[in-house]
C-alpha cells in the first residue's frame, strides 16, 4: 500500500465532502474525469465537535436532519460513497515499532501498543491506516476515533448509501499526484487547520497535521513557521535548492494566502492551485474551486 486509507473497497463514483457548516454531495462521470452533479445542504455548526484526536462527537439527529434534506435535493443516494472529512478530524503521528509482523492484525497491534502513551485515550477507541516511511522501523499513522466515524456511516447508511472509504482532505488530493519523480507538497488551508503532504513516486513520505491559532495576528507567524518546516523535509540544506512543486488547496483563502506568501521567493519551488473548473464542472456550481478539486480528486484517485 502506498497511500494511507481508513477504510478500502473498490472506489465509488460517488463522494460525500463533510465541512463543519455544510455537507456535499459529487456525482462523477462514468470515466470519473468530470463531476456532473454537486448538491449541497446546510449544516448547524454544533452537529460535528472536536477533541484532542480530532472529531470527538457527532449529532446523530442533526446529521440526519441534513442528509435527509440531500436525499430529498437528489431523490436517492447512490448505493455506495467515499467521504471525505476536514484534515483536522484526524491526528497524524510517527511510532517507532522495531519492525512489523507481515500479517495486518498482528502489525495493527503492535501499533496501537505503541500508542498507548501518545494518545488520551485507549488505542483500542481509535480508527487507523499506516505507512512505512523507509525503514522498518517507523511507520506514518493516520487515525481518529472510531465511534464518530461510526455514526457518519450508520447515518449515511440509513440514507441508503453504504461508505467505502473515509479519508482526511489532505490524503484525498494526493490521488492525483503524479509519480513521476518530482517531490511534491500538498498543503491544504482550511478553517481549523493545515495539512502537510508529502508524495514522491506515488508514496507519501510525510503526513502532518496543524491546527491554526485562533489569534490572527499569532496565525501569519505560524503558519510561516510551519510551512518551513515542512518544505525542509523535502528540500534540505544539504540538497542546494532541490526542485519542489507545491499544491496549495485553498479551501480556506484566508491561510492560503498566509502559505503561498510564506513560499514566495524560495528557490527551486515552483506553486500551484488545485482547483477544478470549467468542463469538469457542472454549470451553476457555487461551491469553492478547491473543494470541487477535492471531490474530483477523491472520486478519480487510483485505488490503494
Amino acid at each position: 500500500m502506498k497511500l494511507p486509507r481508513f477504510l478500502t473497497t473498490p472506489l465509488p463514483p460517488s463522494v460525500i465532502l463533510l465541512g463543519e457548516n455544510e455537507i456535499t454531495l459529487a456525482l462523477l462521470s462514468r470515466r470519473r474525469d468530470a463531476l456532473v452533479r454537486v448538491e449541497t445542504v446546510d449544516l448547524e455548526a454544533e452537529c460535528f465537535r472536536q477533541g484532542p484526536v480530532g472529531l470527538l462527537h457527532v449529532d446523530r439527529a442533526m446529521l440526519t436532519s441534513a442528509i435527509g434534506k440531500l436525499v430529498q435535493r437528489v431523490g436517492k443516494l447512490p448505493a455506495r460513497g467515499t467521504v471525505v472529512v476536514p484534515t483536522a478530524w484526524v491526528r497524524c503521528v510517527q511510532v517507532e515499532t522495531g519492525g512489523l509482523p507481515r500479517q495486518r492484525g498482528e502489525a495493527e497491534d503492535v501499533i496501537r501498543w505503541r500508542l498507548k502513551k501518545l494518545l488520551p485515550c485507549r488505542p483500542e477507541e481509535v480508527r487507523l491506516d499506516f505507512v512505512p516511511l523507509g525503514d522498518e522501523d517507523r511507520v506514518l499513522v493516520v487515525l481518529a476515533l472510531d465511534h464518530p466515524l461510526l455514526v457518519v456511516e450508520e447515518v449515511l447508511a440509513g440514507a441508503g448509501l453504504r461508505v467505502g472509504r473515509i479519508e482526511p482532505t489532505a490524503v484525498a488530493v494526493t490521488s492525483l499526484v503524479p509519480a513521476d519523480g518530482v517531490p511534491r507538497l500538498v498543503v491544504v488551508s482550511e478553517r481549523r487547520s493545515l495539512g502537510f503532504v508529502v508524495v514522491e513516486d506515488g508514496t507519501i513520505t510525510l503526513l502532518r497535521q496543524k491546527g491554526l491559532p485562533g489569534d490572527l495576528d499569532r496565525a501569519a507567524g505560524f503558519v510561516a513557521r510551519e510551512v518551513d518546516q515542512s518544505i525542509s523535509q523535502v528540500q534540505p540544506l544539504s540538497d542546494g535548492a532541490r526542485p519542489v512543486e507545491v499544491w496549495v488547496v485553498a479551501i480556506d483563502e484566508t491561510g492560503a494566502s498566509g502559505v503561498e506568501d510564506a513560499l514566495e521567493g524560495r528557490e527551486g519551488v515552483a506553486v500551484r492551485r488545485l482547483v477544478a473548473e470549467g468542463e469538469r464542472v457542472p454549470g451553476g456550481c457555487s461551491l469553492a474551486a478547491a473543494s470541487l478539486g477535492v471531490l474530483l480528486a477523491s472520486g478519480a484517485g487510483r485505488e490503494a
